[in-house]
């Protein structure tokens, strides 16, 4: 029997596929209980995860962003001279005018207007390159957009500067970049590990060396400026073009890709191609090739994914099927296990040896492949899913190598960032929080995007997971943690989340760690914040949150609900003692009733935040919509409310007994 109750060995009713088979009952039979109602959701979410488990063992859910990647894929095509492509950037502007809007704009993930014009000028821009007639009504309403936002000087960095690299924006006028020469610096390598996030350097860098030839090849068209450039060439060389293309080639990963990103690795190709590589090359067909793997093709359409996320989906997925009964043993979680195990990397190389030298390489990245940019936040998941799941010899092996490896990786102040060791600069994060607090957007700030700071979210799965590995309070990094974790509580009680949307997010996943490590659930600051988690549940027994939260604090917690953002909240109350609490039994029942009828369930907001918001007006925010993450979440919660109260029914009887 499972702990939950229900059999998984022989005539359990349980299909090979994980659906359990339920007899319609004869006669009057008595009213479902509630716990008859979660074991029915319990089984029915089993058996739709266990139905999508890809050959390999692993999960891999789709994620969406917007138009943006598909535009570039057209773009990338147009500018690269790939042959061969004018069927693929055809359908790919069909896949774009579908999504058009009425007022004629493009949006994020997030369907806001906020961002919609630099989306709108990408993506006209790009169905021009496919050959879209400018004079089709749909373009005529895209123009009609733009303009009635102010054009094209209103959009940001990154807009800019592609669209000066097709001769529709004077490159000249672009500024907040450094110039090249920066990379003549001694140890450039080093102050762009320290000094800039991954996320930002592998972005600013091809932009770099693309804003430097969209000047130069600006500046040549005066035949005096082309020939003074030609003398010095000849004399000088390009040595700071020469350290860019070399930085751009040291980062491109096993599979050609550039941080396992389609949008960072069609920057890094076009930069390349700028800096004197031809598309023939080894480099460049490498990275064309991992684009191609990322292209969804239907019949007169084609559509651009950001990034694949099968090590974040299956350790999750691996964790939700064990809480809700699944037993270890079962054949998919093992081919799941080995899966992950597989994955591991563990060879020192990636610019986070820079700034964690000593740390034990054995960390995991987001997707298969991105061997340079293993996180804290996929290891700490993966930690939690292989110390759930058992194994042999090898799986020990690779626990302790990831245990090790988030213990090098953690920051001086007790936190943990996501990619690197102790990124950014205090003085600089303190003069943003200030700033940010006199332009009234409260306790979060924004210098997050330029760095890799520790953040509640992170560090509470690192130390969810140190705590499941056996590590508890009386140990020197959880206790330096729990420091950490106090000093960055908001003064209504909450945490906010770097990578899921936002207060919600962070408190829900403190809380749980918080437990695992065996602190105290009845402290005052933790109480405070059981408080405020419970006072942000909705009418309709969930909790949700709107991105405006990051600048606007009095929007913490609000918003439409969410299975994502429900579960997580109800295993942080859950692990906060509050079993028997209206607010988690009303989250129970939302669950349940936002499950579909195969199983699933579905996030009606997005949640995900990749670049959130910013005060500056550099670089585009960017939001992801998770397709796999309410269904191993809710099945994460539900499972978990399953087991404790039929742990308490059990105690209840025993005393009686």
């Amino acid at each position: 029997m499972d702990p939950i109750g229900f059999p998984f060995g022989a005539g359990s009713g349980l299909s090979k596929s994980g659906v359990r088979s339920i007899s319609t009952p004869e006669g009057n039979a008595p009213p479902e209980t509630t716990k008859d109602t979660v074991s029915r959701s319990l089984r029915e979410g089993v058996g739709y995860l266990t139905r999508i488990q890809k050959i390999g063992g692993h999960w891999a859910g789709k994620e969406y962003l917007g138009t943006s990647q598909t535009a570039f894929l057209i773009l990338a095509n147009s500018y690269l001279g790939i042959p061969g492509k004018e069927k693929e950037n055809l359908d790919a502007a069909n896949w774009l005018l579908g999504k058009q809007q009425p007022d004629g704009s493009f949006r994020d993930a997030t369907g806001r207007e906020s961002g919609a014009l630099d989306l709108t000028c990408m993506a006209y821009l790009a169905l021009k390159q496919a050959g879209v007639d400018p004079e089709r009504v749909e373009m005529k309403r895209i123009r009609q957009y733009v303009e009635s936002k102010g054009g094209i000087e209103q959009t940001n960095i990154m807009t800019k500067l592609i669209l000066s690299k097709f001769g529709e924006y004077d490159a000249l006028r672009i500024h907040m970049l450094p110039p090249a020469e920066i990379f003549l610096l001694p140890g450039t390598d080093r102050l762009f590990a320290k000094y800039l996030s991954s996320w930002t350097r592998t972005a600013v860098v091809p932009v770099i060396a693309m804003k430097e030839a969209a000047v130069r090849e600006q500046a040549d068209r005066n035949r005096v400026s082309e020939a003074i450039h030609n003398v010095w060439d000849k004399v000088a060389g390009r040595p700071a073009e020469e350290r860019l293309k070399r930085w751009l080639l040291a980062r491109q990963g096993k599979g050609g890709d550039w941080n396992g990103s389609f949008t960072i690795t069609a920057l890094s190709l076009m930069a390349l191609k700028d800096l004197g590589l031809s598309t023939k090359d080894t480099v460049m067909q490498k990275g064309i090739a991992f684009l191609d793997t990322l292209k969804e093709r239907g019949a007169d359409t084609v559509e651009a994914k950001e990034f694949e996320s099968e090590i974040w989906d299956t350790s999750l997925s691996v964790r939700a099927l064990l809480r809700a009964g699944v037993p270890a043993s079962d054949y998919r979680v093992q081919k799941a296990r080995k899966f992950l195990e597989s994955n591991q990397e563990r060879e020192a190389i990636g610019d986070w040896t820079l700034g964690a030298p000593e740390a034990v390489p054995g960390g995991w990245p987001f997707q298969v492949g991105n061997s340079l940019y293993p996180d804290t936040d996929d290891t700490a998941e993966v930690v939690l899913a292989l110390e759930e799941a058992g194994g042999d010899r090898k799986t020990t092996h690779a626990l302790h190598r990831g245990i090790q490896w988030l213990l090098g990786m953690q920051n001086n102040d007790g936190g943990w960032g996501a990619f690197d060791r102790n990124n950014g600069s205090s003085l600089v994060s303190w003069a943003s929080r200030k700033v940010h607090n006199l332009a009234g957007h409260g306790p979060f700030d924004t210098s997050y995007l330029l760095y890799d700071r520790s953040s509640p979210d992170v560090t509470a799965h690192v130390l969810e997971a140190l705590g499941k590995s056996g590590f508890t309070l009386k140990d020197p990094p959880v206790a330096k943690t729990i420091e950490y974790l106090k000093r960055d509580q908001a003064a209504f009680g909450g945490w906010w989340g770097r990578w899921g949307v936002n207060y919600v997010y962070g408190t829900g996943s403190v809380l749980a760690a918080l437990a695992q490590v065996g602190e105290n659930m009845e402290s005052g600051y933790i109480q405070k914040a059981v408080q405020w988690l419970e006072s942000r549940q909705n009418p309709d027994g969930g909790w949700g949150e709107v991105m405006e939260s990051y600048s606007d604090p009095s929007k913490a917690g609000v918003g439409p609900s969410t299975p994502s953002l429900t579960a997580i909240s109800v295993l942080g109350l859950l692990e906060a003692g509050e079993v028997d609490s209206p607010a988690v039994k009303r989250g129970i029942e939302y669950l349940q009733k936002t499950q579909g009828k195969d199983g699933s369930w579905k996030d009606t907001s997005v949640i995900g935040v990749a670049v959130g918001p910013s005060l500056l007006k550099a670089f585009p925010s960017i939001y992801i919509d998770y397709g796999l993450v309410p269904n191993y979440v809710s099945l994460l919660a539900l499972g978990a409310y399953h087991r404790l109260t039929r742990a308490i029914d059990e105690e209840k009887l025993q005393i009686v007994a």
